[in-house]
């Protein structure tokens, strides 16, 4: 669903679960909460979505926005390489100026019985968000001139693709339901990992790093999952268990069983 003010959406669920004596947890991803084994989104309306949060009576309820300034300030300060790579170089640099201030994604959500609930909504423009995101992921730091005066070393490119190895294998990774929380997850890790190795960290360097790690994620960590999952579900079902045995034992909704039914 798409909606002009995600503002508006979040202040009123916030007065609605005011309303209802619920608690409010914000945070800028769900990789945080140890109990998440999996993540199930919720496609219906936010007037069903609240119905099924009265429904489950969780603790509280998880709000993640996301506002534009990382990609504001990347723009800003890569203006010459960003010209030449993006063709709507102009219009996407307006559109964050002018969003500066406004969210551009919005999650709610709660954990329930380890799976993570929740409900997205996006702002109008989320396509040329995405397009955005796109283009900065395929920033390659190699083939800029370093302008870092930094007296420390940079990572040797073996060690950074360990490092992103290792961040797209963590669990914190794995639970986070999107590119823009894993890339956040990316860029907090390697700069802790630089500053406990003394290795020079910037702009260039986080990118590099949440790019592989994306890359890994997506090609070889993602396909594993889902096919172990998809193994688990198969073999249950072989053993004639119904569906509610199935997501009861395996700790995932009817929606997540639904996905993968027809293929095992």
């Amino acid at each position: 669903m798409k909606t002009k003010r995600l503002e508006d959406i979040q202040i009123n669920f916030e007065a609605w679960c005011k309303e209802n004596n619920i608690n409010i947890f914000y945070t800028d991803d769900n990789s945080s909460l140890p109990s998440i084994i999996y993540s199930d989104r919720n496609d219906e309306s936010l007037l069903d979505f609240k119905k099924i949060i009265l429904k489950k009576s969780p603790p509280f309820i998880l709000i993640i926005g996301k506002d534009v300034l990382l990609e504001k300030n990347f723009y800003e300060s890569h203006s010459d390489w960003v010209e030449e790579n993006d063709e709507n170089y102009e219009s996407h640099l307006s559109l964050l100026e002018v969003n500066a201030n406004n969210l551009v994604s919005l999650e709610i959500g709660f954990v329930h019985e380890g799976v993570f609930f929740y409900i997205y909504e996006s702002a109008e423009w989320i396509d040329d968000f995405e397009e955005i995101s796109d283009i900065m992921l395929k920033y390659d730091p190699t083939d800029v001139d370093d302008e870092s005066d930094s007296k420390l070393p940079k990572i040797p490119k073996e060690e950074a693709n360990q490092l992103a190895r290792e961040i797209a294998s963590s669990e914190e990774y794995g639970k986070a339901t999107n590119m823009i929380h894993r890339s956040d997850i990316s860029e907090r890790k390697a700069q802790i990992y630089f500053d406990d190795k003394e290795y020079n960290y910037d702009w260039k360097s986080g990118q590099t790093i949440a790019t592989k790690a994306e890359n890994i994620f997506n090609e070889e960590i993602k396909p594993k999952r889902d096919e172990d999952l998809k193994s688990q579900i198969r073999d249950l079902k072989s053993q004639g268990q119904k569906k509610v045995q199935i997501t009861s034992k395996l700790g995932i909704t009817i929606g997540t069983l639904n996905k993968f039914w027809e293929t095992v």
